[in-house]
């Protein structure tokens, strides 16, 4: 499949370049894929331009507390971008799954990524 993708972005790779991404992309044989093939597609574009693909970690995501969040309600100053950052993060501890949040908050899947990535 990374080979595809290879020849797909790149218009026709090597063997040599293909060996390239491939050695890099070995180093994520314990990744899960949350994007699944755009994830893939967007690593190789990342290796082509850094040298490198570093998966994003969301469970280091800094995230307010609930009572923060009443709290900031409460007040006032809370923002939209900082009430979806923490309700999709919320969804997606207890449900672990990008479809599942996205339903259940009646957004597209990309949608939810950006929430989470806040």
């Amino acid at each position: 499949m990374a080979g595809h993708l290879l020849e797909r972005i790149t218009g026709g790779a090597s063997g040599d370049l293909l060996d390239w991404v491939m050695d890099e992309l070995s180093s994520l044989k314990n990744y899960s894929w949350p994007g699944n093939v755009r994830e893939l597609e967007q690593s190789i574009r990342q290796i082509l331009l850094t040298g490198r693909y570093l998966p994003q970690d969301w469970s280091a995501t800094p995230k307010e507390s609930s009572e923060e969040m009443v709290d900031a309600i409460r007040k006032g100053t809370v923002t939209a971008e900082s009430l979806l950052h923490t309700y999709a993060s919320h969804l997606y501890e207890t449900h672990s799954n990008y479809e599942t949040v996205s339903k259940l908050m009646k957004v597209d899947r990309r949608t939810v990524k950006k929430y989470l990535r806040h």
